[in-house]
């Protein structure tokens, strides 16, 4: 996963350099391999092995004969360790520093990092290289405070604050108090009928916190909409929201007129934005890719043979995505794109259905009548499986039901426990004649067993040297995966074939 070198130290680099390899390698990995990608000694290597050990949320770093594997604690995962870095990062704790107004002079900025001011200016001029490469903004050395577009600057932290924390932590706690703007957002999703998953709330709330600190701070940005003006004169005349206004006076001496919704919202106060799915419909003659955008879809659905009956959802998600650009709801990481393995995994266990989803992916961005900057196919393509309603169900249901016999000693247990468990996906048969001669294969596709049977080249047969549910779903799950993604190209094939005659 791709990342700048001049916001992280040489220990940090080597540390998500190896994070990576391991991560998009999932055989194990020769020691000579990783030192040669990390250009670094065995010795050095030993130090990194150790410290990442330290990590809270790494498990461990495991040494088989010249290779090395990690593993994570249940309960975290490569974002996890992320965050860690990032938390640990000297030119992300100074931009922070300097995001919270917390020092006047270099000195001070010196002192609260624990580093020299010599340190400091070397680590100021490759802090001010990644921002200006990246964002268009930098850090004024005399004044200390962030000099370029405004905008830039609130999507840098918007992100920067999204990324090194979970989604329960608070970042801006003491300056920002959580539940005033829990309510804000509340007020502003309910007057806006906006449609939203926890996720895209806590968007909001880093959103509208960020945008509040710099609005403080002096910093404006946007033009006032009409949205605005229908806002705060439904806040001004709702009694029951009375105590937010007054409240967020008190903690701010500001107003919650129509510059500070403005300023906290922006973007998501657009007219251009939709707030649910209902709208779709409505407003296709205001938005003419819309009627192109379902017949893509429709087109869609006719190449991989899987319903998609959420259409408006994945129109109006897609759509607001492409609105909102940088801002959007799923983009909001610096460094770990969270989205890379749920792409990786469709692409590898369904190369010929990801083909498809992509190619009708960039269709709709060419139908989109703006001009998009910086956009890639890969993202729609992620919005539009994420927002898929039951899409893991349709590929399973996808396969023609397999066959299955089972035939084990005793009393039949773990056959009948298949038959609840797996009847979904197997008709599951269970063997009880006395006499094996009298096993009719014809009429199965799989054999699970634990006892020895001659060889058969007609049906695939598992063994099992003890027939329990944990080995035997594990096994019978890999069987599936291979069954769904042999079908799937079956049927694909057989699509294409049909275009061409």
């Amino acid at each position: 996963m791709p990342f700048h070198k001049d916001i992280f130290t040489n220990q940090q680099v080597r540390e998500l350099k190896l994070i990576t390899l391991l991560q998009e390698h999932k055989s194990l990995l020769d020691y000579r391999k990783v030192c040669h990608y990390l250009d670094c000694s065995f010795l050095t290597l030993q130090t990194e092995i150790s410290t990442l050990k330290t990590f809270p949320e790494i498990e461990d770093m495991s040494y088989q004969p010249s290779h090395l594997a990690i593993t994570y604690k249940e309960q975290y995962g490569t974002q996890k360790f992320y965050q860690t870095i990032l938390k640990d990062s000297p030119s992300l704790n100074l931009l922070k520093l300097i995001f919270f107004s917390e020092c006047e002079t270099m000195e001070e900025l010196a002192d609260k990092l624990f580093i020299s001011l010599s340190t400091l200016k070397r680590l100021l001029k490759k802090t001010n290289s990644y921002l200006t490469t990246r964002y268009h903004f930098k850090v004024d050395l005399k004044k200390l405070v962030f000099i370029g577009e405004e905008k830039a600057i609130r999507l840098f932290f918007l992100k920067y604050f999204s990324e090194i924390n979970s989604i329960d932590d608070w970042p801006f706690t003491p300056y920002i108090p959580k539940d005033l703007i829990e309510d804000l957002v509340s007020f502003v999703a309910e007057k806006q009928k906006w449609q939203m998953d926890f996720s895209q709330y806590q968007h909001l709330l880093i959103y509208a916190t960020v945008n509040l600190i710099r609005y403080l701070d002096g910093y404006q940005k946007g033009n006032l909409s009409c949205l605005d003006h229908n806002l705060s004169k439904q806040l001004a005349q709702s009694p029951k929201n009375h105590f937010l206004r007054q409240r967020f006076h008190e903690n701010f001496k500001k107003p919650l007129d129509d510059q500070t919704f403005t300023d906290l919202f922006s973007s998501f106060l657009s007219e251009e934005l939709l707030c649910n799915p209902k709208q779709v419909s409505l407003s296709e003659n205001k938005f003419l890719h819309f009627k192109t955008w379902r017949h893509l879809l429709l087109c869609l659905e006719g190449e991989i043979h899987l319903p998609i009956t959420n259409k408006d959802e994945i129109i109006m998600r897609c759509h607001n995505a492409l609105e909102l650009g940088n801002e959007d709801f799923y983009l909001n990481f610096l460094v770990y794109d969270y989205r890379k393995e749920f792409l990786d995994y469709f692409s590898q266990d369904y190369p010929h259905f990801m083909q498809e989803v992509q190619k009708h992916a960039n269709l709709m961005i060419r139908e989109y009548p703006s001009e998009i900057i910086d956009y890639t196919v890969d993202h729609l393509t992620y919005l539009l499986l994420m927002t898929w309603e039951n899409l893991f169900l349709h590929l399973s249901q996808h396969i023609e039901k397999q066959k299955l016999m089972v035939v084990e000693r005793g009393k039949g247990s773990l056959g009948h426990f298949l038959q609840v468990y797996l009847g979904q996906f197997f008709e599951i048969s269970i063997f009880t004649d006395y006499n094996l001669a009298h096993l009719n294969t014809d009429d199965c596709d799989l054999i699970i067993t634990d006892t020895l049977l001659s060889e058969m080249e007609s049906v695939t047969v598992l063994y099992f040297n003890k027939l329990v549910p944990a080995e035997v779903l594990c096994r019978l799950n890999d069987y599936l995966r291979k069954q769904l993604k042999l079908q799937f190209q079956s049927k694909y094939e057989r699509s294409q074939l049909s275009h061409k005659l």
